[in-house]
């Protein structure tokens, strides 16, 4: 009776089967399936559009790559059955201990296609025949629960919520490539980085030689926007340069006048050429007068007067000769101070419409 109960549930289990679930299932990888083919075969196709020098700078890029993140054979070996369709993943061998089963035992590429029967390499090769030993071994032992293909009670397995133990599900923690674990592809790419080595330095020293020359270069610079009053520029600038670090002397009444652009105005006793009255510190640059449109200096911040502000001095440019000199001193207000210079620098054309041409 036990026994007739049991084969009575399983035909009521079998008769709750949705077959055609399991057909759509099926078609909808069949798609995916199909869609994965084209994509490579696209990338198959693009491969005839790249530059030979294009071609040439990815095999570079991938070997740079290869070296600097010191990939273990094993590694190099998963990338390339997982990026070339032509080594012919087994499909149907998905149900092993490990999720790169299907890729065992290793495969050449075929005749005719990108290195075939030569390629992946011996030493890639090796790798991949002690991978599938180590996945015939782990079958063998049936410790993985990766197996899911095969669980006889149809339930499903639970995500883990703890970190496990390397070698769960099929999968192991990339090893980096030392002289012990992996001596064939360490020679190799340690000969590689020996000739690499040699460039770096000479590219190291190029750049050191650029950088000095940029040093130098940015202090000749500096240098020349000093000469000239700084990066602030305006349409004098080049007026202003002519004129600094000149002095001007004018004497009027029983006062010599000396104007210093980018110095300091100064008030003496006639003759004499020490000492005296300090009328102002220069300040930056040159204005224009809008009245007038005529140059225009100045000096602020003086010595305070008696009851008084503080001295300043203005100098005006007029159209002069070739020689720029200060021809007259005057004291318009107390304590401030207007001198009239000439100066070839202000004979511009609007000079010559409202002083010449009229």
């Amino acid at each position: 009776e036990k026994k007739q109960e049991e084969e009575t549930q399983t035909e009521d289990n079998e008769d709750d089967f949705d077959t055609t679930q399991l057909e759509q299932i099926l078609s909808d990888l069949k798609k995916r399936q199909k869609a994965i083919k084209h994509g490579f075969l696209y990338a198959l196709s693009a491969n005839i559009l790249l530059s030979n020098q294009l071609k040439d700078d990815l095999i570079d890029l991938a070997a740079a790559t290869l070296m600097h993140s010191q990939v273990h054979t094993e590694q190099v070996w998963y990338i390339l059955n997982t990026i070339l369709p032509e080594l012919g993943a087994d499909e149907n061998n998905t149900c092993a201990s490990s999720p790169f089963a299907k890729f065992c035992p290793p495969k050449l590429m075929p005749e005719g296609a990108r290195g075939g029967g030569n390629y992946p390499p011996v030493a890639i090769m090796e790798a991949g025949k002690a991978v599938c030993k180590r996945v015939i071994d782990e079958a063998a032992t049936a410790n993985t629960p990766y197996d899911a293909c095969n669980n006889d009670d149809n339930t499903t397995q639970d995500l883990p919520t703890t970190v496990l133990p390397d070698g769960s599900y099929g999968y192991y923690r990339p090893n980096a490539r030392t002289p012990e674990n992996d001596p064939a592809f360490h020679s190799l790419f340690h000969l590689l980085q020996s000739m690499t080595s040699a460039k770096k330095k000479e590219l190291e020293e190029r750049k050191q030689t650029l950088q000095d020359e940029i040093e130098l270069l940015e202090t000749k610079i500096k240098d020349l926007e000093t000469n000239i009053g700084g990066r602030k520029q305006n349409e004098f600038s080049g007026e202003y340069h002519y004129l600094r670090n000149q002095c001007f002397i004018v004497t009027a009444g029983k006062y010599d006048y000396e104007l210093c652009v980018d110095g300091k105005a100064t008030q003496r006793d006639k003759g004499t050429k020490g000492g005296g009255t300090n009328l102002g510190k220069f300040k930056e640059g040159m204005t224009i007068d809008k009245d007038t449109n005529r140059r225009v200096l100045k000096w602020t911040n003086g010595a305070k007067c008696w009851n008084g502000p503080a001295r300043s001095a203005t100098a005006y440019i007029t159209c002069g000769g070739e020689e720029t000199k200060l021809i007259s001193a005057e004291e318009p207000e107390t304590c401030t101070y207007a001198l009239q210079m000439e100066s070839h620098i202000a004979c511009d054309e609007d000079f010559f419409e409202r002083y010449i041409k009229q």
